[in-house]
């Protein structure tokens, strides 16, 4: 027995339903060791970030952005663009204190 997919391409048939297939998925998903310790993770930075102010999330975002983040000089390019009033001295303030913050809690992930 083949089926379709939503491309018109034929599959062979795994022999379980759809709804069968995404519930045993994330039933393993939710047992995965590494998806468990990522959620811990992601909960442990929300703490940390979310009750900052709208520029220091900004600060922080910009800075990780990309792959190595931004350097100095563009943060404050890019905050400037937004019309976010700050000094490079106190962004950095800002950065270094949340990053030391946070450090005993996830800091081998930033």
């Amino acid at each position: 027995k083949q089926k379709v997919d939503n491309l018109g391409i034929r599959t062979a048939y795994s022999g379980g339903s759809e709804p069968e297939s995404h519930v045993l998925n994330k039933e393993a998903l939710e047992n995965d060791e590494e998806y468990i310790k990522l959620q811990d993770l992601m909960y442990q930075f929300s703490l940390w970030y979310e009750p900052l102010i709208k520029e220091e999330k900004e600060i922080i975002k910009l800075k990780h952005c990309g792959y190595g983040g931004f350097t100095w000089y563009r943060v404050m390019m890019e905050l400037d663009n937004e019309g976010i009033e700050i000094s490079e001295k106190k962004a950095k303030f800002i950065y270094y204190r949340f990053r030391k913050d946070i450090n005993p809690h996830i800091g081998y992930f930033i």
